[in-house]
């Protein structure tokens, strides 16, 4: 029984009739204000209990006086209370249009990409939520182990694709990885062979950025996109030497008159005949060679497997 007393009514303080409006209230007290609808005068943590479904619901006036909150249910046969949020938690209400409150003013919206499809309403109303996306924004860069791009992905080869098949790519990207035709198809990334970096944005972790070249519209420098040929780092090698020398030698000799003697037969001094002497000269020359050795291969490169870089349409 659901019941209002209003002494603003003109009859209501008069004997009898106030007497039947109280005893009225008294009933609707002693019932929580159970039946079908809702009282037409409301107060704040007021109770009522909807009869009209099976087990009855039981709600409660919140705080501001602005809305009912469903809190329970309670059967009429077994008197057995269940407390929706705190016994179970999988009975909270979701809806995709409802504006009212829900079960402890708990809903779930529909999204992109997810649909609410009804079930049965009232105290055991449902929703199937099935899923018509991936939950992969459009745009994203996902490495495949596999040769050929998956439904949904396009391979990030270069390659001038339409821009009404793939809309909402086109839209993403525009023209910044190239014009396609000018008119009907734009380009996609290439990464081919390619490692990705994370874009420096101003950090010296990229030293050369503001030498980076065309992404394909233009645009160079430390932006998205843009490339880098392969470089070595600045470094030294090590070298090995070897040397050898040649010493050649010249000089003179003989016999001659080189210094004065006694001749003992004639009394006087006279010049002998000796050694007149010997004259070298000599000199080194010295051949060094060094040797430094080649490493390396046609790149630079860390130990590496392939795999084929997409991006969601």
């Amino acid at each position: 029984m659901q019941h209002d007393f209003d002494i603003s009514v003109s009859d209501a303080n008069a004997g009898k009739t106030m007497r039947a409006a109280i005893n009225a209230a008294l009933q609707s007290l002693a019932s929580n204000n159970s039946g079908v609808g809702n009282p037409a005068i409301t107060y704040a943590y007021q109770f009522k209990v909807d009869t009209s479904v099976s087990p009855a619901v039981m709600y409660m006036r919140n705080s501001a006086n602005t809305l009912w909150v469903r809190w329970a249910t309670i059967d009429a046969t077994t008197g057995v209370l269940t407390i929706d949020k705190a016994v179970d938690s999988s009975k909270t209400k979701v809806s995709s249009t409802d504006s009212t409150s829900g079960y402890l003013n708990e809903k779930l919206l529909a999204g992109d990409g997810i649909t609410l499809t009804k079930g049965n309403t009232g105290a055991n109303e449902t929703y199937t939520v099935s899923f018509t996306g991936t939950g992969v924004p459009t745009g994203a860069i996902i490495a495949f182990p596999i040769a050929t791009a998956p439904n949904g992905y396009l391979a990030c080869d270069g390659s001038a694709v339409s821009r009404t098949t793939y809309a909402d790519l086109f839209a993403f990207l525009g023209t910044m990885y190239g014009v396609g035709d000018g008119s009907t198809t734009f380009n996609l990334p290439n990464y081919k062979g390619m490692f990705l970096r994370g874009w420096a944005n101003g950090s010296s972790n990229d030293p050369d950025r503001s030498s980076r070249t065309d992404r394909g519209d233009g645009t160079v420098g430390d932006n998205i996109g843009t490339r880098q040929d392969s470089i070595n780092y600045r470094h030294t090698h090590t070298a090995s030497s070897s040397s050898s020398s040649v010493t050649s030698a010249s000089g003179s000799g003989g016999f001659g008159w080189v210094y004065p003697q006694t001749v003992v037969t004639s009394g006087a001094t006279d010049w002998g005949y000796g050694p007149a002497g010997i004259s070298i000269s000599a000199s080194t020359t010295t051949t060094t060679t060094t040797t430094v050795y080649a490493s390396g291969g046609n790149e630079t490169r860390p130990i590496n497997v392939n795999v084929l870089y997409c991006i969601k349409y």
